[in-house]
């Protein structure tokens, strides 16, 4: 029988070394700090910075709190603010910008509110994060959408 030729060093990936680790605690919160290194070398507007503040405030208020797969929540939780964010300055769907940002915060919050039936601190900090970024956008851009998303 055909047996496949054994793996040479050069077909094996460039992985991180601590991708190998056996602990899954901290390969979470390793991979959460490189996430987290890798957003601020690419950040490239002042709302992209608001998002990723955004994420790292969730992230810090859920150090005291007690729960299982802790590393994972954080994770999951600074994804949804950060996409947060990030989308909702970006998104066209005719509206006030403050009003957008509002229901993109809210419909994104949804999801971890039934997964965790926490639904009051992440619908209320999804609903404050979605106001504040609506009152930056709108306070940022004084041109109309249209106008702020077309290519030159």
């Amino acid at each position: 029988p055909h047996r496949p030729a054994a793996r040479t060093s050069a077909c094996k990936s460039k992985r991180p070394h601590w991708l190998g680790h056996s602990d899954p605690a901290d390969k979470h919160l390793k991979l959460f700090v490189t996430l987290i290194a890798g957003v601020q070398k690419c950040q490239k507007s002042s709302l992209g910075s608001f998002a990723f503040y955004y994420g790292i405030i969730d992230v810090l208020l859920m150090i005291p709190l007690e729960m299982e797969r802790k590393e994972l929540a954080m994770i999951g939780a600074f994804i949804n603010r950060f996409a947060i964010g990030l989308i909702s300055p970006n998104l066209q769907i005719g509206l006030n910008r403050i009003l957008t940002a509002l229901i993109v915060a809210v419909l994104l919050s949804l999801s971890a509110a039934v997964v965790t039936g926490a639904w009051g601190p992440i619908l209320g900090f999804g609903f404050v994060g979605g106001l504040i970024i609506g009152c930056v956008d709108q306070r940022v851009s004084n041109r109309p959408r249209e106008q702020a998303n077309r290519v030159p």
